[in-house]
């Protein structure tokens, strides 16, 4: 039920939505082209250095902005470390017929690429090339759908849109092309992407082929199937659908999802339907078929209908399957595959074994990989896509989602589950394991990566060659919540068994036996075994199972093996308490004195620093507590660890006689020194568990996209661009769903159930941020940007940054992305920061430098304090860009 009541509400949030949507021109004006159009020659350039995962960089921006000459098709040549001889020159590659480019980059040799690899790694070859073509269109503006693969986006005339990076055919992006000559750049990091510009067939594009469906039982109800169909909008105007089961079919046809969904944009729709009784246990098929309308009006009063079959796979009940759920973070439909115990009894408790897949493996395969067990249900998460997140992040969220969800449904012993992965899914078990140690009876990483800066090196990126120190120092703290090796610490009582092959050339032996060193020097409980001869993926024929993942030793391990809540010693080191704020029987509450009185003392405790808690309990002298950078804590003194009606409590030394029986909280004192039992009561804005940020969080919790109307008509449709931009990535990266609205109207409705805002634009173009403005840390000012009290100057500057929301109370998040001009708005598309790796401050200022320096490049960048001020300690002015603006610095503008 809670689910069904969610989906409505979500519903009715898009009713409201439409309300408020502004008109825009009948997409009957604008018709599709007839036929595809060729393109057969591209001009490339390249390969130039790509830093691992680093966003807005451009290999062809120049500090002199004269010596590009505008046009980079008019450059002859740009340099590139990468090339022989320093000089990257044009090449011309043609197309296949089916749009498919390879291209070779014929100054480079297999013996250029090896003396990259030799020096650098795998990050040597990390590369980037652009290719160019134009096309005309005649007669008058058309649509078109570009179906770009194996590209990360494409930019056309000028504006910016998505691609499918991976290749996977899931869809093709609507444009409307103008008329006359149609100018194309593809930025590509492998050597053949493709490209086609195609007709467009409906106004409204199912994707069923990425529709999320479950698996059907037979013998199982069908009165609660929950799906969720992603829709394209192929027009220029809202769109506002319903979809309901097709009349005929099992499903009940008066079951009505609404969707708004915005002019050349996606939504992937979430939506319950149910039939009365259960699927039959002799259901004759192993595919269970139903249609669903989608039905629509355009602004012409033309109503329209489309249709889509849908399929699921039927199952029988000892059968691995598909399970879906409805995501909190953001309202969509996930699944998880399943494979349930043998010989299953509902009168039984199980274990559980939760696997983490690797890149590119679909959860549903998984956990074929495993042999059905008698005493244990085997689960794998998705990491909201095959290669989502490296299982941190949106993907970390998805693994406890998934796991809240098999408790809640499933007869589970919460003692005996344990973690488990290979591969991406290795690196995840240890990540998730040191992260949330109190939720696993064992973990056991196969092939498991360390962290990004020693798996995919990140000390090619601009910011890290050249930029200034502190610089480096705000990105590495917007980092650390990913390093995973900081956080061993937290696996004191954790059993670990990490598996790997002694020939794995794609996680090398060295990635786990790092981690098994550090835990081994602790003394904590490790076994690490590595496989002479073995590979990434291997398995004995012989065997029932997939050695690498489902063992002999494997099955042992987890047998024997059921959780102690109750240890007597516990070790808990956090960077960033929204993410896990303590472990067994003790939590961080604040990690500040959030006394107002010490604020202007040179207090040593900041946001983004390591918070630690070390704590033993003794029958005989009590309980001995030390921390680090923590101000308020508490301890769960029931029986096991405090027998008797009082416990004797130690922190940082000070003693304290304190009555046992639940959590008791405890505060330092008012003079910053001593401890004393009490609670923290700290005053909004703070930042709390779900305002903590970085900007990243956002995106952690039900959020809408609001974009600025009131602008330009330019403005308005950058911003609805990028509010595009967010809803395509969003989807793609984590099958999400996200909700677009114009700023007109009455958003507080919007956000009366606490969703947070990402909002698009400035004071000057959205009637939200104008709203907001007195409210908020930054402002647009005339000739640059206001950061609390100080200015920033310079034409064209971007700016974006986390704030909580004043319209909510302080209890969620508000996203602004603006510009002091259209040129800048222009810069915002390379940081919207949804994949695995990105790290992000709280606020950046930043112009045209960053293409050259990256994060080294920014104007200003920071972090605020706990009381979300501007914090000097935690904040890089570039002052030598901000020094020279008036002599007009020679940087490529």
């Amino acid at each position: 039920m809670k689910t069904l009541r969610f989906l409505c509400l979500l519903i009715a949030i898009a009713c409201c939505a439409l309300a408020l949507m502004p008109a825009f021109a009948g997409a009957s004006n604008i018709p599709s082209i007839a036929e595809p159009i060729p393109i057969a020659r591209w001009r490339v350039i390249g390969p130039f250095l790509s830093g691992v995962r680093e966003a807005g960089t451009d290999p062809l921006a120049y500090y002199d902005k004269d010596a590009a000459m505008g046009d980079p098709l008019m450059q002859g040549s740009f340099p590139s470390l990468m090339v022989p001889e320093g000089k990257a020159r044009w090449q011309y590659y043609e197309a296949a017929p089916d749009g498919s480019v390879s291209v070779s980059f014929r100054n480079m040799t297999e013996e250029a690429w090896k003396l990259l690899s030799d020096g650098w790694g795998n990050a040597g070859n990390s590369f980037v090339g652009y290719a160019f073509a134009s096309f005309e269109v005649e007669g008058r503006q058309k649509r078109a759908l570009i179906d770009a693969q194996g590209i990360g986006g494409f930019v056309l005339n000028g504006i910016p849109y998505p691609g499918d990076s991976y290749g996977h055919g899931m869809f093709s992006t609507p444009v409307i092309l103008q008329e006359g000559r149609n100018e194309l750049k593809v930025g590509f990091g492998r050597m053949m992407f493709k490209l086609r510009v195609l007709p467009v067939m409906s106004d409204i594009i199912v994707l069923t082929s990425a529709a999320t469906l479950p698996d059907l039982v037979r013998g199982d109800s069908l009165r609660r199937v929950l799906i969720s169909l992603p829709l394209i909008n192929t027009t220029d105007e809202w769109i506002n659908a319903y979809i309901t089961p097709s009349p005929g079919g099992q499903f009940d046809s008066s079951a009505l999802t609404a969707a708004d969904i915005a002019p050349l944009s996606i939504v992937n729709v979430p939506c319950e339907f149910s039939a009365e009784g259960d699927l039959p246990h002799d259901f004759a098929q192993d595919i269970y078929e139903f249609g669903v309308t989608i039905s629509y009006t355009l602004s012409g009063g033309v109503k329209q209908n489309e249709t889509a079959q849908l399929k699921m796979r039927v199952r029988n009940a000892p059968q691995s399957r598909r399970v879906t759920f409805a995501s909190r973070m953001d309202g969509s439909v996930q699944y998880y595959g399943l494979l349930p115990p043998t010989n299953y009894d509902l009168l039984k408790e199980y274990g559980l074994i939760l696997s983490l897949h690797g890149a590119g493996v679909e959860a549903e395969g998984q956990v074929d990989a495993y042999k059905p067990k008698d005493w244990a249900f085997v689960v794998a998460p998705t990491n909201r896509r095959r290669f989502g997140f490296d299982w941190q992040d949106w993907g970390r969220l998805d693994m406890r989602e998934v796991y809240e969800d098999v408790l809640a449904r499933w007869p589970i012993d919460a003692n005996r589950v344990h973690l488990t992965g290979h591969s991406m899914g290795g690196h995840g078990t240890w990540y998730n394991a040191f992260t949330y140690p109190d939720m696993w009876a064992t973990a056991a990483p196969s092939a498991g990566w360390t962290n990004f800066d020693l798996y995919v090196p990140m000390f090619l990126r601009q910011n890290v060659m050249i930029g200034a120190p502190k610089a480096n120092m705000i990105w590495n703290l917007a980092m650390r919540e990913d390093n995973t090796l900081v956080l061993s610490e937290n696996a004191m009582n954790l059993p670990i068994y990490a598996l790997e092959g002694g020939a794995d050339d794609n996680v090398p032996p060295q990635q786990p036996r790092m981690l098994a060193e550090l835990l081994t020097k602790r003394g904590y409980n490790i076994r690490y075994e590595e496989v002479p001869g073995m590979g990434h993926w291997w398995d004995d024929p012989n065997t029932p199972f997939v050695d690498c993942v489902d063992n002999e030793y494997h099955n042992e391990f987890w047998k024997s093996h059921t959780r102690d809540m109750w240890p007597k010693k516990v070790a808990f080191r956090t960077h960033n308490y929204s993410i896990n704020d303590g472990a067994y029987w003790v939590r961080v509450d604040a990690p500040m004195q959030y006394d107002k009185t010490l604020i202007s003392f040179d207090w040593p405790v900041l946001p983004y620093q390591d918070m630690v808690v070390r704590a033993a309990a003794d029958p005989k002298t009590g309980i001995n507590v030390t921390t680090s950078n923590v101000s308020s804590l508490s301890l769960n003194l029931d029986s096991p660890i405090a027998p008797g009606q009082s416990v004797r409590v130690s922190i940082d030394g000070i003693e304290m006689n304190v009555p046992t029986g639940g959590w008791t909280s405890f505060v330092m004192g008012e003079d910053g020194e001593g401890w004393e039992v009490g609670k923290p009561n700290p005053q909004a804005p703070y930042k709390f568990r779900d305002t903590y940020g970085p900007w990243k969080q956002v995106l952690m919790k039900p959020f809408v996209v609001v974009y600025g109307t009131t602008g330009s008509p330019e403005q308005t449709e950058w911003n609805l661009q990028l509010a595009r931009l967010y809803s395509y990535h969003w989807w793609y990266r984590s099958n999400g769903y996200t909700r677009i609205v114009p700023d007109t109207g009455d958003i507080a409705t919007l956000i009366a159930q606490e969703m947070n805002l990402v909002i698009i634009g400035g004071p000057e173009c959205n009637a939200v941020t104008a709203k907001l403005q007195d409210k908020l840390p930054i402002a647009p000012m005339e000739n640059g940007v206001k950061v609390g009290g100080t200015a920033i100057p310079g034409k064209d500057l971007t700016y974006k940054y986390v704030y909580p929301n004043p319209l909510t109370d302080y209890k969620t998040l508000v996203l602004v992305e603006g510009g002091t001009s259209l040129a800048a708005m222009k810069r915002l598309p390379a940081v919207i920061g949804i994949y695995s790796g990105s790290g992000f401050p709280d606020w950046m200022v930043w112009g045209d430098e960053f293409k050259l320096q990256g994060f080294g490049g920014v104007r200003a960048m920071g972090f605020f304090d706990f009381n979300w001020k501007y914090c000097e300690k935690l904040t890089f002015w570039n002052n030598d860009l901000i020094s020279r603006e008036g002599e007009g610095p020679p940087y490529y503008r």
